[in-house]
């Protein structure tokens, strides 16, 4: 008998919804990191205020341990992050001994569109202050020493990821090998070779020595402007989505990440600002004990570990406007003798 967490019948959803699904039939279909992700619209009767459409994400034993991360996220930590504005869990399944999950989440369609670019900067502000409470609700949280934050990630967002030294040290063998292999494509200028070399040969220690300052919070990961963030029309709302590169890491890693492909004619001034906004996040809800000044270093190193994770991608695209990036913040000087 097929597990009940790869199907999608109207008998399976009712299981996980917890009411008689009657009807259901697929909407649309899209691309992400699971074995199917669909919008799903039930039909027949269906009690007061439950939705007539929802997203099913499907992971089967291919993709089961990339589908755990945000199933946890949901059922263990969410809970502990009251507000956080994300798509709600409308109901799960987790067959462990088939090596199949399915999560049942809000669609956001009817109240909530992607981000359209330049973005507006309300829904910037949006995501920073969501980041700043998010990030303040996990600041140096005990549960973080938790052991399953601190097994390496496999995925091409793995570089940020706060760990020990013998844990960093494969992070950093496998930016070596990917800036090896990087490298040998054509069309990188002779500065953008020399960038990546040094950041490559220095990234590692640097990073290691800021990770054993502490100030560590769970980070995203992902969080990019281009699909992982949904705003209402007035930009006064915003929902994050896709929560299964959540890690262990710091936290202007998420802000940094976000902004890069927001682009402004006053690009520093803006950044700058964004950063400090998020910081004062930070202290209203109580984090008191991190500087501006880290912040701000935090920021800059970050960039230099996402020139990392755009090799880990093949990306030149990527790593050319991290590079920008890298140049106006002058970040390349953090990795100076």
């Amino acid at each position: 008998m097929a597990s009940p967490c790869i199907l999608l019948t109207p008998e399976a959803l009712g299981a996980m919804l917890g009411f008689p699904v009657r009807q259901v039939s697929e909407v649309q279909t899209f691309e992400g990191h699971a074995d199917r992700i669909v919008r799903l619209r039930l039909g027949g009767a269906l009690p007061p205020g439950r939705p007539e459409t929802l997203i099913a994400k499907v992971y089967g034993p291919e993709w089961y341990a990339a589908g755990l991360p945000e199933l946890r996220f949901y059922r263990e930590l969410l809970p502990a992050t009251p507000g956080l504005p994300v798509p709600a869990l409308l109901g799960a399944c987790d067959d462990a001994a088939a090596r199949r999950c399915v999560l049942l989440l809000e669609d956001l369609s009817g109240a909530y569109q992607p981000v359209s670019f330049p973005p507006a900067a309300a829904v910037l502000e949006q995501v920073v202050d969501a980041l700043a409470d998010f990030h303040a609700a996990w600041w140096n949280a005990p549960a973080l020493q938790a052991p399953a934050w601190g097994h390496p990630d496999l995925d091409v967002t793995r570089m940020p990821q706060v760990l020990d030294a013998a844990a960093l040290a494969v992070h950093a063998q496998a930016a070596r090998q990917a800036t090896a292999s990087f490298l040998k494509r054509p069309g990188l200028t002779g500065r953008e070779r020399r960038l990546l070399e040094r950041v490559a040969a220095r990234w590692p220690a640097a990073f290691r020595t800021r990770v054993e300052l502490g100030q560590h919070t769970l980070i995203h990961g992902d969080l990019h402007l281009m699909g992982n963030v949904f705003h209402a029309a007035d930009g006064l709302e915003v929902r994050l989505i896709d929560w299964a590169t959540i890690k262990r890491g710091l936290g202007p890693h998420d802000l940094m990440f976000m902004l890069i492909p927001a682009d402004a004619p006053d690009r520093l001034q803006r950044d700058t600002a964004l950063v400090g906004r998020y910081h004062a996040g930070l202290q209203r809800a109580g984090i008191s004990t991190y500087s501006l000044a880290q912040c701000l270093l935090d920021y800059r190193l970050s960039l230099m570990t996402n020139l990392l994770q755009a090799t880990l991608q093949g990306s030149l695209r990527w790593f050319r406007r991290t590079a920008a990036l890298v140049e106006v913040w002058h970040s390349a000087a953090l990795l100076e003798d």
